[in-house]
């Protein structure tokens, strides 16, 4: 991402009239700019999941198995008896 902006960078300053007449070179340009922004999608996708993760990979059960559970019931509400 830091060298597609410097890319930009560079290239707006050394072709200031990039945007003025369409052209493949400022179609180019344009897709440059728009994929800044699938980047920046990506990069806080990722750093969301790291500090909101959807999953606990340690869990073994839900809130609601563990009152289940407690009630004399076993996994997903089925009666538990003890017996095998």
């Amino acid at each position: 991402m830091l060298g597609t902006s410097i890319v930009l960078f560079v290239w707006r300053l050394r072709v200031p009239d990039i945007l003025d007449a369409p052209s493949g070179a400022g179609l180019l340009y344009i897709l440059l700019v728009l994929s800044l922004s699938a980047m920046v999608t990506v990069i806080g996708w990722n750093g969301a999941s790291m500090t909101f993760p959807w999953k606990e990979n340690n869990r073994r059960s839900s809130i609601g198995d563990r009152f289940w559970i407690a009630e004399g019931l076993g996994e997903g509400g089925k009666l538990h008896t003890g017996c095998q």
